[in-house]
């Protein structure tokens, strides 16, 4: 029975989107069945569940929003400025005719936030390229979140260096493991960040240097 059990898991592990239709399909066949046959309960725990499964789908698929252009195929590049922080609004902090990136999320740290970008500068133009940080005061010190994962889980070295295993698992299921988070994503929730922080740590002040970046540090 063991081993069923884990060649299940090894399936949906190797074929998660595959296994999400035909769990939601046979979801949908349980729930009509149900109704059917006047089941209330049947039909409505399967009602619940399937639509648990679309808001966490949306939400991770959010979390995940520019992820796409660092894929191999991509050929965005040499934009002039990369977003990376909390959740904001780029076009009240980016200057005017300025191409941009936002990777964002809510409660974003500023040690996730330099991460990101060590993932991520390729992207920026060499001469002069731009990065803005936005990272609310009482974030400042704090680790990594389930939604910083889409992007530190491009590097399985960075996520063993870091030791973010245990948030990798749980990228999948952010309505379960960061709910409210999930609802701040889908609702779009951006704040305004408008004071810059005097003070940028010694590690990312030459990272940028060395990379020729102008890097931006907005706290709310």
């Amino acid at each position: 029975m063991s081993g069923i059990l884990k060649k299940i898991a090894l399936y949906i592990k190797s074929h998660r989107k595959r296994a999400v239709l035909i769990g939601a399909f046979l979801l949908m066949i349980l729930g009509v069945t149900g109704a059917l046959n006047h089941n209330s309960w049947l039909a409505g725990i399967c009602a619940v569940i399937f639509l648990w499964g679309v808001i966490n789908t949306a939400a991770w698929k959010k979390g995940r929003k520019g992820i796409e252009y660092f894929s191999p195929s991509c050929k965005t590049r040499n934009i002039d400025c990369l977003v990376i922080g909390d959740m904001c609004r780029p076009d009240e902090i980016v200057s005017e005719g300025k191409s941009y990136l936002c990777i964002s999320a809510p409660g974003r740290s500023l040690k996730s936030s330099f991460e990101i970008l060590r993932h991520t500068f390729s992207i920026l133009r060499e001469d002069a390229g731009e990065t803005i940080i936005t990272v609310r005061k009482e974030n400042i010190e704090k680790g990594f979140h389930l939604f910083d994962m889409a992007f530190l889980g491009m590097s399985p070295i960075s996520v063993k260096r870091l030791h973010l295993e245990g948030l990798k698992k749980k990228e999948i299921l952010p309505l379960l493991f960061a709910p409210a988070a999930s609802i701040q994503i889908l609702l779009g929730c951006n704040r305004r960040f408008s004071s810059e922080m005097d003070f940028v740590p010694a590690e990312m002040e030459r990272f940028c240097k060395e990379r020729n970046i102008c890097l931006r540090i907005l706290v709310e």
